[in-house]
């Protein structure tokens, strides 16, 4: 419902296998644009494939999420966790099995508080944070680490690589940095 510049949801909910989605709040279409905005709810990641056939995803899913401020400077709290899940890239070749993901939202601010697993054999990690300020990330800071990752890369090639990413905000600028050994 669209009424005086404002889109109101009451009540939507999306439900199917493994699946409860719940969405209300408003959306100020003019002016500040304010927020108020709730989801909230549990759904199989498999979902992604819905939009994309590149990822293939399983795996159970929650979303908690309540956004308020402006549309420009939103403000969200709450969290998205993946539990045990299975990740799978036809190109490069990459499986991620028993992954747990989870993303606090506090402020302006998403902390990746949790992220573990295995890709390809080896062990996956992850910490760090981001903010979206004035339309932008800022101050990002995140680490991602693998251990023992088995590759076909390239094709033909069979490897074993330990690899540690960092991913830091420079201004407007994401800048990826690290290493991979190949052991």
């Amino acid at each position: 419902l669209v009424q005086n510049g404002v889109a109101r949801v009451n009540q939507f909910v999306l439900t199917g296998p493994s699946t409860e989605l719940q969405i209300a709040g408003t959306a100020g279409l003019t002016g500040a644009r304010p927020l108020d905005v709730r989801l909230d709810g549990t759904f199989d990641a498999a979902i992604a494939s819905a939009f994309t056939d590149a990822v293939q995803t399983r795996g159970a899913s929650e979303l908690k999420v309540a956004v308020t401020g402006t549309a420009q400077k939103p403000q969200a709290q709450g969290h998205f966790q993946l539990t045990d899940a299975q990740v799978s890239l036809r190109e490069p070749r990459v499986g991620i099995d028993g992954l747990n993901l989870r993303v606090d939202l506090a402020g302006t601010k998403a902390t990746l508080s949790r992220l573990d697993g295995v890709m390809n054999g080896g062990d996956l990690s992850g910490s760090g944070s981001m903010e979206y300020v004035n339309g932008g990330l800022r101050n990002t800071n995140l680490n991602i680490k693998a251990a023992d990752v088995y590759m076909n890369a390239p094709e033909g090639l069979k490897t074993v690589s330990n690899i540690d990413f960092q991913i830091k905000g420079a201004g407007d600028e994401i800048v990826l940095g690290g290493k991979v050994s190949i052991i």
